[in-house]
């Protein structure tokens, strides 16, 4: 089954390889309430700032959708903001120097008042950090540094970038998944990355193939989750506050669980109980266990597709507090589609909501989540890599989604292969930024 793994890995990146363009891509999205001091006001005759930030006068002739004076083309007013879903700001292009090509996963951070990308490049095996330089177009992505991966390193097939912070320090953690490895890097004031750590797989460790990370602090002790989607299991390191990590627990599948081909992880703490849920690609099916504070995990539950969920080739899991209640939305790639759960006190799941692809989505070979609150609205962005294109959608307060916006591959827009997506709010706007394979 670890071959069967593999194989369907496989013949997804040779899939892209075959029908992408050469330039490997990132895009970014601004998303923006219209509101009058930054709370939703009556639609009559108020006013309110637009993206462009001109105060407008609200106009309101229809009971649930208008229009804001003057407000550029898309904009309109339902239940009571004025908005435009999404604006396209930005498109950066692989080149000779960039370690773009194949850009399946990316990350941000904030170092005082400058913020920074990080993009791995499956195909280029490295990692490219950029200054984003907030102006009036958000045309500038500053190349801070490139590394490619060498003897030392584990970038080799590098995916899954994420950051986290421990101590005084922020760390980007890759993992190289041909190279069935991880590598740690100190992010530096300026935005350069100083490897500090790299940790191979072992015949203790569950790193083969490793193609997910998740970093998550419980009390005062930081861990970093990784999946090894050919050695079906998870393994979770301590971080130490230079970065290097140590070994705190191993889990390999078995029949009860579904960690073949685990592709997708997702850490929420619930009361006093963190959770980790882990969606296994060949399984179809997400495990759920409990994390203790010195990072052994105690098994809770499983869930496998079935006819109502969405959880064949599970690719992407992303969890979400509404009121009291946690939610675990899951992206099916080969379902193309995506499940809502909430998540119980004791760690086990309810389906509350499941959607699939159709003519007027973007859901084929959906491998990519991201949930935001924009206002009093909560959002969910779900990447559609087989139809290169991204839909947007309202969560209710009971989990369940409802469809606003797609965004297609067209002009501008490098959204072929769109592989993954991460948000981010710089100076009080929401930018959303995506990776295109």
């Amino acid at each position: 089954m670890k071959q069967l793994s593999m194989r369907w890995i496989s013949n997804i990146r040779k899939g892209y390889t075959l029908i992408a363009s050469l330039g490997m891509l990132v895009l970014a999205f601004l998303l923006v309430t219209c509101q009058d001091g930054g709370i939703p006001v009556d639609k009559s005759g108020a006013q309110y700032i637009c993206a462009n930030g001109t105060p407008q006068e609200g106009t309101a002739p229809q009971a649930n959708i208008n229009h804001c004076t003057a407000c550029e083309n898309g904009y309109g007013l339902v239940d009571r903001h004025c908005y435009r879903y999404v604006s396209n700001i930005a498109n950066l292009n692989d080149n000779s120097i960039l370690e773009l090509q194949g850009v399946d996963s990316i990350a941000t951070h904030t170092v005082g008042e400058d913020n920074y990308m990080f993009a791995a490049g499956y195909y280029d095996d490295g990692v490219s950090s950029f200054e984003i330089a907030i102006d009036s177009t958000f045309d500038n992505f500053n190349n801070a540094t490139n590394i490619n991966d060498d003897s030392t390193l584990e970038l080799n097939g590098a995916d899954s970038a994420i950051t986290h912070t421990v101590g005084e320090s922020t760390f980007l953690f890759i993992a190289g998944q041909d190279d069935s490895g991880i590598s740690v890097f100190k992010v530096n004031n300026d935005g350069t990355l100083s490897n500090v750590a790299n940790v191979s797989d072992s015949s203790q460790l569950e790193l083969a193939g490793v193609s997910v990370l998740r970093a998550y602090t419980i009390g005062d002790n930081a861990f970093l989750f990784a999946g090894g989607n050919i050695d079906d299991g998870v393994s979770v390191f301590a971080i130490g506050e230079d970065g290097t990590l140590s070994n705190s627990a191993n889990v390999a599948d078995r029949s009860y669980l579904k960690l073949n081909g685990v592709r997708a992880l997702a850490v929420h703490t619930i009361g006093e109980i963190t959770y980790l849920f882990v969606g296994g690609w060949v399984d179809s099916g997400i495990s759920v266990f409990k994390v203790s504070n010195n990072g052994a995990l105690t098994y809770v539950t499983s869930v496998s597709d079935s006819e109502s969920l969405k959880l064949w080739g599970v690719h992407a899991l992303a969890t979400y507090t509404i009121g009291e209640t946690t939610y675990l939305f899951a992206a099916g790639y080969r379902d193309n589609g995506v499940s809502v759960f909430a998540v119980a006190a004791d760690g086990t799941l309810s389906s509350v909501a499941n959607i699939s692809d159709d003519d007027t989505l973007k859901l084929g070979g959906a491998v990519s989540l991201a949930l935001h609150t924009i206002g009093d609205i909560i959002y969910l962005f779900v990447a559609g890599s087989n139809d290169n294109g991204i839909s947007i959608f309202e969560v209710d307060e009971e989990g369940v989604i409802d469809h606003v916006e797609n965004i297609n591959d067209e002009g501008p827009h490098e959204l072929y292969g769109a592989y993954s997506l991460i948000t981010r709010t710089i100076e009080e706007r929401v930018y959303l930024f995506v990776a295109g394979f």
